[in-house]
């Protein structure tokens, strides 16, 4: 089990053809691998630094060690599974609902909610589009596609050498909400 100190992790299920499904973004004072220290099977889930990150390593032995001295400390664990487990829930459901230009939008929005203030108008995406791609199950071209079509029709994306930018901020989360 490791806790984030610094920095931000990517936490995404792999499935075929180096395609993912993103999970969360782990932040700093949050802790991730605590279903593989608790009972000794695989991960579930790829973790994958988006930003450089300084980790503390909790060892199987010492965190049973910890809970077993601390029996109170349990239902606070069994809290945040659970809390992850409806996220993942949720993020399951939006997936097989959304049509694609709503299941990207929902997806971008999820990946920058904390790491942008919700007063900001605009936004810079920091994956590519190969990656949010894979996030959402499709392809390089599709995304491109949804983003040209943004840029044309209503302005609210504007890509340039590499770079994508929300320009409109709340028209974008409009996408997110349709589904």
């Amino acid at each position: 089990m490791m806790a984030l100190l610094s920095g931000t992790i990517r936490i995404a299920v792999p499935f075929a053809k180096g395609k993912e499904l993103f999970l969360v973004i782990i932040h700093p004072g949050e802790i991730f691998g605590e279903l593989a220290a608790l009972d000794e099977n695989e991960r579930s889930a790829d973790a994958t630094a988006e930003t450089a990150c300084t980790l503390a390593v909790l060892h199987r032995k010492d965190v049973l060690s910890f809970f077993e001295q601390n029996s109170s400390v349990w239902p606070k664990l069994v809290r945040v599974l659970v809390q992850r487990l409806r996220h993942t829930d949720q993020a399951f459901a939006e997936v097989a609902l959304q049509q694609f230009p709503a299941r990207l939008a929902t997806s971008v929005r999820i990946l920058h909610q904390d790491a942008n203030s919700a007063a900001a108008k605009t936004f810079k995406i920091r994956f590519s589009q190969r990656d949010l791609a894979n996030m959402v199950g499709s392809t390089r071209e599709s995304v491109n596609e949804c983003f040209r079509n943004g840029q044309k029709r209503d302005g609210i994306v504007k890509i340039s050498k590499g770079s994508i930018i929300i320009t409109n901020r709340r028209a974008f989360e409009r996408l997110a909400e349709v589904i």
